[in-house]
């Protein structure tokens, strides 16, 4: 199961649509207005600490641990995230 590390760091990751290996990590959560300006100027999507674990789960297709282990590191998600 995936499980934030720590449920009260702040973070924000910013993912390309196309392919989520490039993303831009912040170590705090970005404004409402600034996550909609960075969607808007590009094809992109933000996920942060405030999003649900579901979805997490869902636009990363992690499920199992072998894919945490596999893509938690090129998704930004090493430092926030375990599986257990």
């Amino acid at each position: 199961m995936l499980k934030f590390k720590d449920s009260k760091k702040e973070f924000s990751i910013v993912y390309q649509s196309e392919d989520m290996s490039e993303n831009t990590v912040y170590d705090y959560l970005l404004t409402e207005r600034e996550a909609d300006l960075l969607m808007d100027n590009g094809d992109v999507f933000v996920l942060d600490s405030n999003t649900d674990i579901d979805e997490w789960k869902e636009m990363t297709g992690i499920y199992e641990e072998d894919e945490f282990k596999l893509i938690s590191e090129d998704f930004g998600m090493s430092n926030y995230f375990n599986f257990v």
